[in-house]
């Protein structure tokens, strides 16, 4: 009996659910806006907020794995690759280590007292979340680090 999921399609899928993780959990002044809307709105407002950052961190994803579809001359090369690597883990610890020393609530401010609609609420999240264009190096730190995009395989 053959195992019905291909092991590197499972690979693909772990590793792109740990970048999504590795990108949305630090808590940055988006994770903030989606935690105060969820305590001052509802859950609702909480949730529509968290998906308009998603779906910025989405279109930068896929900027960032076309962009490096460009550049795998620089990763069949393995003392390149080697490089970018060490400057990937470098990117991420220092992301890390802001995080860790960051006080997201000394960020936090009253909204006032409209909630506004539920596509505004997630619009401003993806307005705020797209205007941070940093993004694309944590993203390409992670494919780096984890090798997600490699010369074997196509976007």
């Amino acid at each position: 009996m053959s195992f019905p999921i291909h092991i590197d399609i499972l690979d693909l899928m772990l590793k792109g659910i740990l970048i999504g993780v590795l990108a949305s959990a630090p808590m940055g002044p988006v994770g903030v806006l989606c935690i105060q809307r969820t305590l001052n709105k509802g859950r609702w407002y909480g949730f529509v907020t968290g998906v308009g950052a998603a779906v910025s961190d989405i279109i930068y994803a896929v900027i960032t794995a076309f962009g490096m579809s460009f550049v795998m001359d620089l990763i069949n090369n393995p003392t390149t690759l080697f490089y970018l690597k060490i400057v990937g883990s470098l990117m991420l610890l220092i992301f890390g280590v802001y995080t860790y020393r960051s006080d997201p609530t000394t960020k936090l401010r009253n909204s006032g007292n409209g909630k506004g609609t539920l596509w505004h609420n997630g619009l401003t999240a993806f307005v705020v979340t797209v205007s941070n264009p940093l993004i694309i190096f944590l993203f390409m730190a992670c494919y780096a680090q984890l090798a997600f995009v490699t010369p074997d395989h196509t976007c």
